[in-house]
C-alpha cells in the first residue's frame, strides 16, 4: 500500500498500467469460504473494496483487470478482506506462499515504477503542443501518396533525426538530391512527426519511401506531409489496430476518442462524455463497425436499385428503337438487349 500511495503522489491514481495483465487468484491464495461470503456480500451490500471489476470461475479462480495505479490499491485491500475473514487457521506451508507471493509481487510493483517514470516523461514532453497542428485521435491524410491514418502518437524532431535524414542523402553528381535544401527551407513545418495507423485499404500507398517509429514498427510522416480529413466516409479508417488504441469512432466529431493510455501520455482535449472507467473497448469498437456495416448496406441497396433503374431505362429506348434488333441485324443493339434483359 506504500508503493500505491507513492505511485499516486507521483504519477496520479489515474496513472495507466498498460503493460499489466489481469491477476489471477487460485483457491489456496484466497480461503474458498471466504471468497463465497465475499461474492456474496458483494452482490448485496457492495464493498468499497469491490468498486473493481472482477470474474469467478466455476473452479473458484478469481481474475482481476488492473488498469490504472488506483486498481493496484483496491486489489490489495480486496485479497486483504477476504483472506482476514477465514474462518479455519491456515497452514504454516500455505501461509508461507502467501507471505512468498507478496514480495513477489512487491518486486512487480518495484519494476513498474521504472515504466511508470518513463510514462510520467513522456507525458511531460507532450504538455506543450505549440506548433502540434493534430491531436490523438484525428484522420489525415497524406499529401503525395494519398494514404489516410489516424494519429496515435506525435514528437518533436531531434538532431539525430535530422542527422539519419542527411546521411541518407544522394551525394552522387549525377543524381543530384535537393531535399536536404528543401527540408532546411520548411524546418519550421517539420519539427513534429506523428505516427500513424494506416487504413488496410491504403497500406499499399506507402511504397518504398516508408519511414516507421523506431518503437512501434507504425509509419510516421511530418506535419507538413498531411492535411485533415473531412469527408466523414474517409475518416472511418479500417485497421485491427484501431481497438488497441482507442475506444471508439465520434460520428459528432468525426474522428477517434483515444483509450486511457494515450489519453495520459498526449494530454488535451478529447471526447467530454468520454467514460474514463470504462474499459471494453472491443465492444465499443465493434458497435461502431456493425452501425458502418449498416451505412454501408443501405448505401449498397441504394446503389442497387439505381442500377437497376438506369438498366430499365436503357432496354426502354431500345425497345423504342425496335422490338426485334436481331432479326434486322442490330447484332450490338441484340447484345445489349440481351445483357439489360
Amino acid at each position: 500500500l506504500r508503493w500505491c500511495n507513492d505511485a499516486e503522489r507521483s504519477f496520479g491514481g489515474s496513472a495507466p498500467l498498460e503493460a499489466v495483465p489481469p491477476v489471477h487468484f487460485e483457491v489456496g491464495l484466497l480461503d474458498e469460504a471466504s471468497l463465497a461470503k465475499f461474492v456474496e456480500s458483494d452482490n448485496s451490500t457492495k464493498f468499497p473494496s469491490s468498486s473493481l471489476s472482477y470474474t469467478v470461475s466455476n473452479n473458484n479462480q478469481l481474475t482481476v483487470p488492473v488498469h490504472i495505479v488506483s486498481d493496484v490499491k483496491k486489489l490489495l485491500r480486496m485479497v486483504f478482506r477476504i483472506n482476514s475473514t477465514a474462518s479455519t487457521s491456515i497452514n504454516p506451508k500455505l501461509q508461507k506462499e502467501r507471505i512468498s507471493l507478496a514480495f513477489d509481487a512487491l518486486r512487480s510493483l518495484n519494476a513498474l515504477t521504472e515504466r511508470l517514470e518513463s510514462q510520467k516523461k513522456v507525458r511531460e514532453d507532450h504538455l506543450d503542443r505549440e506548433g502540434v497542428q493534430y491531436s490523438i485521435g484525428q484522420v489525415v491524410q497524406h499529401t503525395y501518396d494519398r494514404w489516410r491514418g489516424v494519429v496515435f502518437g506525435w514528437h518533436r524532431r531531434t538532431n539525430d533525426d535530422d542527422e539519419e535524414e542527411g546521411s541518407k542523402a544522394v551525394t552522387s553528381l549525377t543524381k543530384k538530391d535537393y531535399s536536404s535544401q528543401l527540408a532546411e527551407d520548411q524546418k519550421g513545418q517539420n519539427d513534429i512527426e506523428y505516427t500513424m495507423v494506416i487504413d488496410i485499404g491504403d497500406s499499399h500507398l506507402l511504397g518504398g519511401k516508408r519511414r516507421s517509429n523506431q518503437d512501434t514498427g507504425h509509419p510516421i510522416a511530418l506535419q507538413s506531409d498531411l492535411e485533415p480529413v473531412r469527408d466523414e466516409t474517409l475518416a472511418r479508417v479500417r485497421s485491427h489496430w484501431i481497438e488497441n488504441h482507442f475506444e471508439r469512432f465520434d460520428a459528432s466529431r468525426n474522428r477517434f476518442v483515444p483509450n486511457d493510455h494515450l489519453t495520459f501520455l498526449y494530454p488535451d482535449v478529447y471526447d467530454a462524455t468520454q467514460d474514463f472507467n470504462k474499459h471494453d473497448t472491443t465492444t465499443s469498437i465493434n458497435e461502431e463497425i456493425s452501425k458502418e456495416r449498416q451505412h454501408v448496406e443501405t448505401q449498397a441497396r441504394q446503389i442497387f436499385v439505381g442500377v437497376v433503374t438506369l438498366a430499365e431505362k436503357l432496354l426502354r429506348c431500345i425497345l423504342d428503337e425496335t422490338s426485334c434488333p436481331t432479326s434486322r441485324g442490330m447484332d450490338v443493339l441484340a447484345s445489349y438487349q440481351e445483357r439489360l434483359e
